[in-house]
């Protein structure tokens, strides 16, 4: 009976999650993996020698920082039914349900009694539920899951399948292979390492299948570039931007986890009063800045607070487990967090998703939480799911609808659009010229750009503001996935959400001159 109500509840997740995302526009990195996926759907064998305006001007797609693999099921899914919204995102769902029911066999197998608990919690959690779009982490997610799933069974031949095909998603799966490597030995069969040589195999084909298309080896980044690109290099490596990362990282996993109070309680650092407590001073401050009675500014710096403060009781979650299953769970957080300070351009939650099973799993054996501390959690984070989903939905469909209002507002004038994300998409779709920094666009052109977040401009141009398009995006009243991406791209002093009564976009119409 048990079962039958956890499998029920596992599908009431999923369907909530995919009902959530089958509509939804396209948004932020969706336009670039739907243009690579048309280019391979004409040109399968040339996959990388398309062009994509993502900087600012025309790029070889060999300029992207990612493998293809997620993006030929783009294209061969697109080929058969479509490339609307409804259709890719159903594409997008098997990979949501994958993950949750992936999820829910690793619960089952490190706590059984709570698996359903930590099922619903990496379900809800905002880097889940609101960042499915098209991108490719969820995906990601649910190969790490069934990596981690065959590795633990020790089926170690599935488990370097599903690495080599993780690394062919996305190149930040190479913190796997020391993961194939350790289990082996850490189960006393040393034979087992030669499950290596799938993945190994697979990076050797995927290279030499790079230097056949365009002459180069694309996991080493090298890359050709135009020189206008201004994406950090994939080796960038610096200790200032290692400190920078790592406080990012910290507010992105207070604002994200919501076991720091737990571990507080455990330590007997604080009681379970707690917990209503600090619910009903969160409901306080949302409705302060609601009401306007609490400007953003103390919002913010309120928290920023809470972020960092939880944040870092999370450290007192982080002990060696004594159990091998749990030292390979150990390992993965340690390994994939470092993974991300280290190499990433940037730091968003959508890369902390990929450290939540391992984290809530750790955390829900450690902490063994209490009636008060689930319903604390799971509340929390279907709240900020539900509040910030409403953020970012809107936010999408104010991109598409306005590059389609625009044009029609002003039949027969040559527009061009600057931006990208769902921005871009929509409005070449509706007959916008790109713009091109290296060809800057003539006097007396119209250039329509958002206002905020990342906008390519010629070097020298000169504009005139003629209108400007608002919209406030804040879910429930008050929840904000942007100023400007936050959901996206958490900054070191910010977290990757907020709370603001004006969470605006902007769209700025110019008159080139």
């Amino acid at each position: 009976m048990t079962q039958k109500r956890d499998n029920w509840c596992l599908f009431a997740l999923w369907l909530a999650a995919t009902a959530y995302n089958l509509t939804k526009p396209y948004h932020m990195d969706d336009a670039a993996h739907l243009l690579i996926a048309q280019w391979i759907a004409a040109h399968p064998l040339h996959p990388m020698r398309g062009l994509l305006n993502w900087t600012g001007t025309p790029e070889p797609i060999a300029a992207t920082n990612q493998p293809h693999l997620y993006f030929y099921a783009l294209a061969g899914w697109g080929r058969l039914f479509g490339v609307s919204e409804i259709a890719m995102h159903t594409l997008q769902s098997l990979f949501t349900g994958a993950a949750i029911w992936l999820m829910y066999r690793l619960a089952r197998r490190f706590v059984p009694d709570q698996a359903l608990f930590v099922t619903a919690l990496l379900a809800l959690n905002p880097a889940f539920f609101d960042e499915q779009n098209l991108m490719v982490d969820v995906p990601l997610l649910s190969l790490w899951l069934a990596f981690f799933v065959t590795l633990l069974e020790g089926r170690f031949a599935l488990a370097g399948l599903a690495c080599a095909a993780a690394i062919l998603t996305k190149y930040s799966s190479l913190c796997l292979l020391p993961l194939l490597a350790a289990a082996p030995l850490l189960a006393r069969r040393p034979a087992a390492l030669l499950t290596l040589a799938t993945p190994l195999a697979a990076i050797a084909a995927w290279s030499a299948f790079n230097w056949w298309d365009y002459g180069g080896i694309h996991i080493l980044g090298d890359v050709p570039r135009s020189g206008s690109s201004q994406e950090m290099p994939m080796h960038f490596f610096s200790l200032h931007r290692i400190a920078l990362r790592a406080g990012a990282w910290a507010l992105t996993a207070g604002a994200l986890c919501p076991f720091g109070i737990s571990a507080l309680v455990q330590r007997r650092l604080i009681t379970e009063r707690a917990y209503p407590i600090c619910a009903a001073g969160f409901l306080l401050l949302v409705t302060g800045v609601a009401c306007h009675i609490i400007p953003d500014q103390i919002s913010d710096a309120l928290l920023f607070t809470g972020f960092a403060l939880n944040g870092a009781a999370l450290l007192l979650l982080l002990r060696l487990p004594a159990d091998t299953s749990g030292r390979l769970l150990w390992l993965w957080l340690i390994i994939t967090t470092g993974f991300y300070i280290a190499f990433a351009p940037f730091i968003a939650a959508r890369h902390f998703l990929l450290i939540l099973p391992p984290l809530t799993l750790l955390a829900a054996r450690t902490l063994q939480p209490t009636r008060p501390a689930r319903i604390f959690a799971l509340g929390l984070s279907a709240l900020l799911s539900l509040g910030l989903g409403l953020s970012d939905y809107r936010t999408a469909v104010f991109f598409r609808t306005q590059a389609e209002a625009i044009p029609a507002s002003m039949p027969g004038v040559k527009l061009i659009a600057a931006g990208h994300w769902g921005w871009q998409y929509y409005a070449t779709r509706q007959g916008m010229r790109e713009i091109d920094v290296l060809a800057p666009p003539p006097a007396g052109s119209i250039l329509a750009a958002p206002l905020e977040g990342d906008v390519n401009l010629p070097p020298g141009i000169r504009l005139q503001r003629r209108e400007t398009i608002t919209a406030n995006l804040a879910g429930l009243g008050v929840f904000c996935a942007g100023r400007p991406d936050r959901l996206y791209v958490s900054g070191v002093f910010t977290g990757p959400w907020s709370l603001s009564a004006a969470c605006a976009q902007h769209i700025g119409i110019f008159l080139v001159q």
